[in-house]
């Protein structure tokens, strides 16, 4: 009999992993080797009314009942472009590819807020079995947080036009993504706690 529930287990926690990598149309998963392009911007745009480029981004999680068990939550929590949702106006932008990188930067922000999601639920892990209060909260901390320090991005460098400001950014960036590195996405990895 308890072959029978731990073979229920894997085979359930193994659909949860296989349906919960698939992309859909317009989505790109954050990776440190594929950066953002022109082709990911899918809305075309000639409005006067919009800005000239617009990113939108989605962290998002899939954890479930058993995931308390588990060692890592990196692959349960993803920092994804939505390409469907943004644009870049091509015919008022002098300079696309310094508003792609521009782009490209607040997107690296919403891994390192990902990456902070991911932290936060490996340590909370133990009260998963009580319920997904716990998770609730920290996607909604994480979200107000990357909102306000992608406005702070935004505010500090001009919208990217303060090239003084957009080294510094991509500095504090750079280093916070490495801090965070053991719960990169790509890591499958045992992470201990300090708990």
């Amino acid at each position: 009999m308890n072959r029978i529930i731990i073979g229920l287990i894997l085979i359930i926690s193994s659909l949860n992993l296989t349906f919960g990598q698939n992309l859909q149309e317009g989505q790109k998963r954050w990776s440190s080797d594929q950066k953002l392009t022109i082709e990911d911007f899918k809305i075309k745009i000639s409005d006067e009314n919009n800005d000239v480029v617009f990113s939108q981004f989605m962290i998002s999680h899939a954890i479930g009942g058993f995931d308390f068990m588990k060692r890592n939550l990196n692959q349960k929590i993803e920092n994804i472009f939505l390409g469907n949702a943004s644009w870049i106006d091509t015919t008022k932008v002098a300079d696309i590819q310094k508003q792609i990188d521009f782009q490209q930067m607040q997107f690296d922000l919403a891994e390192i807020h990902a990456r902070k999601f991911r932290k936060r639920a490996l340590e909370n892990k133990g009260q998963i079995a009580k319920g997904f209060d716990i998770i609730n909260q920290i996607n909604n901390d994480i979200m107000t947080e990357f909102s306000k320090s992608r406005l702070e991005l935004v505010k500090e460098t001009e919208s990217g036009r303060n090239v003084q400001k957009i080294v510094e950014w991509k500095e504090k960036i750079a280093t916070e993504l490495k801090e965070l590195d053991e719960f990169s996405y790509e890591n499958k990895k045992k992470i201990k706690t300090e708990k």
